[in-house]
């Protein structure tokens, strides 16, 4: 009779990721699973994606906004929204990295679907969340993807007042990032970016 070792674990096999180079044992071997972690996973399917992919990739999905609709977003945003640079440090294996996040947050989720209408991408919008008895719930739409941000501020900017600085600093993270060769690591003009933000938001 065969009694199992505690304590015993099955070796995993050893990886070497295509990206980096790194070695590694991934927790579940899948076909999917050949990167050691999301940020070269990222790399890695962009180099396999095809012209026309790489294209729509770094494409906004935020339509041309007519006047209208630049305005309204704008005053939107300056009234129940927020211009900001998150700090995100990652899940098991990710580097952590600065992300841009431009948000609106309202009582009434048919404002947000509204929005999310205009700019096309309705997926973002949080569910309201509970808070202190007596007041109504809050709902978010966000909007965190570079290109999607970096269109978006470029076409309000005109039309913001007292958001315009964070506009501004806001159009050259997202820019920054864009231009940047690879997406791994923080820079010390990111987190004076950060910093900056940080400051403003105060």
């Amino acid at each position: 009779m065969n009694v199992p070792v505690r304590g015993f674990r099955k070796p995993r096999p050893q990886l070497t990721c295509p990206v980096c180079g790194k070695t590694f044992e991934p927790k579940h071997v899948t076909e999917k699973r050949v990167t050691c972690s999301r940020e070269c996973r990222g790399r890695y399917i962009r180099s396999k994606m095809t012209v026309e992919q790489l294209l729509r990739w770094k494409t906004p999905r935020i339509p041309k906004l007519e006047e209208w609709q630049r305005g309204y977003i704008a005053g939107i945003i300056e009234g129940d929204g927020s211009i900001s640079i998150a700090y995100d440090k990652g899940g098991e294996g990710a580097t952590p990295h600065y992300r841009p996040s431009v948000y609106v947050v309202n009582t009434d989720p048919r404002i947000l679907q509204h929005i999310g209408d205009i700019l096309r991408i309705p997926k973002r919008l949080r569910l309201p969340q509970p808070r202190h008895l007596g007041n109504k719930p809050l709902s978010t739409y966000t909007i965190q993807s570079l290109v999607d941000v970096k269109f978006l501020v470029e076409q309000i900017l005109p039309y913001l007042s007292g958001k315009k600085d964070r506009a501004e600093l806001m159009l050259k993270f997202v820019t920054y990032k864009l231009a940047k060769k690879s997406s791994i690591g923080i820079t010390p003009e990111e987190t004076g970016m950060y910093v900056r933000m940080k400051e403003l938001n105060a």
